[in-house]
């Protein structure tokens, strides 16, 4: 029974986000230019230049929270910390077209990106 409401809970706290870093994945090859990234996640976090190719990056983290509810009615609270990371790469300095694209972290930390990708390219 406590896996069942902690199962609950977190789909609860997350708002049901179903989409997986598969589908994310799937999303951000869409992705080909800058300009679209930045249309989709915002302003990046980073910018850095190596080897001649411009390296967008956007992270989001922080601690988070869950809650099981115990057989006895009592709640156990658990914080743990979590990140994002996206890159987006180009093929050379200065130019809007992406030739690779990169995403790690934990799933919770990247949510805000999954859904804004998943509205980009999946919404009706």
């Amino acid at each position: 029974m406590k896996k069942l409401i902690t199962i609950a809970c977190a789909l609860a706290l997350s708002g049901c986000a179903a989409h997986s870093f598969d589908v994310m994945g799937e999303n951000l090859a869409k992705v080909e230019t800058v300009n679209q990234a930045v249309d989709i996640l915002g302003m990046p976090d980073q910018h850095q230049t190596i080897l001649g190719k411009d390296i967008y990056i956007w992270e989001n983290g922080g601690t988070y929270s869950s809650a099981t509810v115990n057989s006895d009615y009592t709640t156990d609270i658990n914080h743990y910390e979590a990140d994002c990371t996206i890159k987006v790469i180009t093929d050379n300095i200065g130019s809007q077209n992406v030739i690779s694209r990169e995403y790690n972290g934990t799933r919770q930390a990247c949510i805000p990106f999954m859904e804004a990708l998943y509205d980009e390219f999946n919404s009706n």
